[in-house]
C-alpha cells in the first residue's frame, strides 16, 4: 500500500490489530518443535526439546505454596527462549494464515508486526473480517491441540 497513492487518490485504508500479549503463555510446545524442524539441525531440535521438557510451575497463595504441576504451554516472562520462541509460533500462525484459500500472495508484505502487535493493513473490509476469523482459528487450533 503505497502512502503517496493513498494520499493523491484519497483511498480509504483500514488497519486491523490484534494484540497477542497473551500469546506469551499459550505456545504450543510440540507445534513449536515441529517448526523448528524444518529448519534447525536435529541436534539442536534435541536441546529445545530438552530445555522444553519437564517444565513445572507451582502457585503461592499467600504465604502457601502448591505442590508443582507439568506445564507445556507457558512462555515464563523473562525465559531465555521466550521471545524467539513467540517469533517462531507467530511465524507459522502466518505462514498458515497465507496460505488458507481466499489470502493474496502479499499479504504479509502489507502488514506491520512490532513485538506482540500485528496489524493487517488493507482496503478490503472484507478480506479484513477474513484474515481476522482465519488467524483467530489457527491460534485457537494452536491453543485446543496442546491439551
Amino acid at each position: 500500500m503505497d502512502p503517496t497513492r493513498v494520499q493523491r487518490y484519497r483511498e480509504t485504508i483500514r488497519i486491523l490489530g490484534i494484540d497477542l500479549s497473551r500469546a506469551f503463555d499459550t505456545i504450543n510446545h510440540h507445534k513449536l518443535v515441529d517448526v523448528l524442524q524444518t529448519f534447525v539441525p536435529d541436534v539442536d531440535t534435541r536441546l529445545i526439546c530438552s530445555l522444553l521438557a519437564n517444565t513445572a510451575r507451582s502457585l503461592r497463595a499467600r504465604h502457601r505454596v502448591l505442590p508443582p504441576f507439568d506445564s507445556n504451554t507457558d512462555t515464563p516472562q523473562g525465559y531465555l527462549l521466550s521471545p524467539l520462541r513467540f517469533v517462531i509460533h507467530l511465524k507459522a500462525a502466518l505462514r498458515d494464515l497465507v496460505q488458507e484459500p481466499g489470502m493474496p500472495p502479499i499479504l504479509l508484505d502489507q502488514m506491520i508486526v512490532y513485538a506482540d502487535d500485528v496489524n493487517f493493513i488493507r482496503a478490503d473490509p472484507a478480506l479484513l473480517s477474513l484474515i481476522k476469523k482465519r488467524f483467530q482459528q489457527h491460534l485457537l487450533d494452536d491453543h485446543s491441540r496442546q491439551k
